[in-house]
Order: structure tokens, then sequence, then C-alpha cells
């Protein structure tokens, strides 16, 4: 005798009065729209979020990390030298270096886009983007993207990716799922 099992699966309802963003993120030159952010200028702030941002090989992992306003990036050195991080850009910074398996972290209270850098390894590259809302997303490898339980209401969307300028355009969300494509250019 064959048995067969049959699952099912259903995907919840987003909760009363909420709904998902959705869109692709599309961009010249096309390799920034898989290293996108994408933010709500005038969401909910429940609490802050962290993140860490690892130093290993060489390298800023991930490229682009994302914190709220008021929250704090970890820079964790896993490299056997040591490294520096400093950003040109906004209220400008230096934390100093970093020895090998050590680690400093910086609070950030302000939003924007900043450039990650090390005075050693001038080859170093990556970005820390501070939102001013917990509803955000990262773009995948496509462009694509989806803020989840977004509550109802008219919102300023922005999109933000290396070497290209932002885009803001207005979005509003009702019970379900809305979509909003950007096309970013430098």
């Amino acid at each position: 005798a064959t048995t067969t099992t049959t699952t099912t699966t259903e995907t919840a309802p987003a909760p009363a009065g909420k709904g998902s963003i959705n869109g692709t993120i599309t961009s010249v030159p096309a390799a920034s729209a898989k290293n996108a952010v994408i933010y709500l200028e005038d969401g909910p702030k429940d609490v802050a979020v962290n993140t860490q941002v690892d130093n290993g090989q060489m390298n800023f992992y991930p490229y682009v990390a994302v914190v709220t306003v008021g929250g704090t990036v970890k820079f964790v050195n896993n490299d056997p030298f040591p490294h520096n991080v400093f950003s040109p850009d906004n209220e400008r910074f230096d934390i100093g270096q970093i020895p090998q398996h050590a680690a400093k972290t910086r609070k950030f209270d302000k939003a924007g886009a900043y450039t990650l850098l090390c005075n050693l390894h001038p080859n170093m590259k990556g970005y820390v983007v501070s939102v001013p809302s917990n509803a955000f997303a990262k773009s995948d490898a496509k462009g694509a993207f989806s803020i989840k339980d977004v509550p109802a209401g008219t919102y300023k969307v922005t999109a933000w990716a290396p070497g290209v300028k932002p885009v803001t355009q207005s979005v509003t969300v009702a019970a379900g799922d809305v979509t909003s494509n950007f096309d970013l250019h430098r």
C-alpha cells in the first residue's frame, strides 16, 4: 500500500489595518539595485534597531548595513591585523583603530547615509544607512523588496543605493499589499 501525505500551508493575512509595500529597484548603474535600502521617512519608530558591521578579509560586511536613528552599530574586526573605521559624511566620525579580533560601537543619532572607509586600507568601502523609522527593507540580488506590517496610512517612501541619487515618493497603504517601484540614477 502506498501512503500519500499532503501538507497545506496557508499564508497568514496581514494584521488588521496593516499592509505590505512591495516593489523592485532598477538603477543605472544596474549593480546599485541589489544594495538598495527602502524606508518610510514618516513611518512608525517603536524601538531602536541596532546592527553589526564586520571587517573581514579587508571588506566591510554587510556592504550596506541599516540602523534606525538612535540605534548603534558594532564594528567588529575579524582580520588578523588592525582596521580603522571613519566616515566623511554628515556629522563625520572616526572611531579610531580597531585591533584584531576586537570591536567598537557607535550610536547614530541622525538619519542619513554614511560611507565607511578605513584609512589603513584605502580599497575598503561600505555604507551604514541610518533610517528614521522601523519600516525599512533591503533589496535582494534582483532589486526586489518588501516592507511588511506597515500601518494603514499615506507615507513618504525613500529608496537609497550606493552611487545613485535617492528617490522619494508617496504611497498609501491599506490592508493588503501595495506596489511601489523605484528607478534610481546618478
